[in-house]
C-alpha cells in the first residue's frame, strides 16, 4: 500500500440491535403505533387495505424496497429498476484486532461514484479491470467494519437482475475472502456467518420519489445507501407531503 485516505467522521451501528431499539423508542417517546406482520395490499386515497383490516391515513409514504409488483407496479415499471443481490460475511479473527474505522480497498474506490468519477478514478478502474476482472464482474468491493464483539462484517458483491437471487454462490464468497486477504494479514481467521441481501437499483438515480397522489409518496432508495441516507430522505419526504 502506498497511501490511505482516513475519515474521522464515520459512525456505525449494529442494525439488528439498533432497529428494534429505535422502534421501541419511537413507540415510547412519540406514540408511534407499529403494525408488525402486516402486509399492505392496496391504497385508495386515505384508505389503506392491509392483511389485518383497513386503516385510514391523511398522508402515506410507500416504501416497498425491492418489491416492484405489490403496490403501484404501473408507476414503478417505467423507471426500469433492477434488483441487486449482494453477499456478505462475518469473520472472526484468530487473535484480537482493533479497527478504529471502517476499512475500504481500492476496489471500493473503483466502484463508489464519489471516487470512481474523479479523473484519477478512470485510471484506477482500468487497472482493476485488468488485475481483478472476476471481482469487478461480480461487483465486489471490500469493506470491513468491526462489531462490538470483535468480529468483522465484510462485504460485498453486487449482481443485478429482475428478481432476488436466494442462493449464495461459494465462488463469490471466495472472491470476497480473496480481496479481504489481500488487505489484511489475519492467519487463522474464520467465517462465522454468511448472508444474502437485496435492494432496488437504478442506473440513473440513487433515490426514487414518485407522487401517486397529493397525499401519497412512493419512495425507494435505488443506490444501495438506504441505511446511510434513510433518515435524511424520510425527513425530506415528510416535509414535502406536509408542505
Amino acid at each position: 500500500m502506498r497511501s490511505a485516505l482516513y475519515s474521522p467522521h464515520e459512525l456505525r451501528v449494529e442494525s439488528k440491535d439498533a432497529i428494534p431499539k429505535l422502534a421501541a423508542w419511537l413507540e415510547e417517546k412519540h406514540g408511534v403505533s407499529f403494525h408488525w406482520s402486516t402486509a399492505v395490499t392496496g391504497i385508495d386515497g386515505e384508505r389503506i387495505e392491509t392483511s389485518r383490516g383497513m386503516l385510514n391515513a391523511g398522508a402515506v409514504a410507500v416504501c416497498p424496497g425491492d418489491d416492484f409488483s405489490t403496490l403501484y407496479p404501473g408507476r414503478i415499471a417505467p423507471y426500469g429498476l433492477k434488483v441487486c443481490t449482494l453477499q456478505m460475511l462475518r469473520i472472526a479473527p484468530a487473535a484480537p484486532v482493533h479497527f478504529g474505522a471502517a476499512v475500504m480497498s481500492d476496489l471500493s474506490f473503483g466502484r463508489y461514484e464519489g471516487f470512481a468519477d474523479l479523473p484519477e478514478g478512470r485510471a484506477l478502474a482500468a487497472r482493476l479491470d485488468a488485475d481483478s476482472a472476476e471481482m469487478r464482474a461480480a461487483g465486489i468491493h471490500v469493506i470491513a467494519v468491526q462489531s462490538s464483539d470483535g468480529s468483522l462484517v465484510v462485504g460485498d458483491s453486487h449482481v443485478y437482475g429482475n428478481a432476488p437471487q436466494p442462493f449464495a454462490e461459494e465462488r463469490i464468497d471466495d472472491l470476497i475472502l480473496k480481496g479481504f486477504d489481500e488487505i489484511f494479514d489475519m492467519p487463522g481467521r474464520r467465517v462465522t456467518a454468511r448472508w444474502v441481501g437485496t435492494y432496488a437499483s437504478a442506473s440513473d438515480r440513487t433515490v426514487l420519489v414518485d407522487r401517486p397522489a397529493d397525499n401519497i409518496r412512493l419512495v425507494m432508495v435505488t443506490g444501495g445507501t438506504g441505511a446511510s441516507t434513510g433518515f435524511a430522505l424520510g425527513e425530506e419526504v415528510i416535509s414535502d407531503i406536509y408542505a
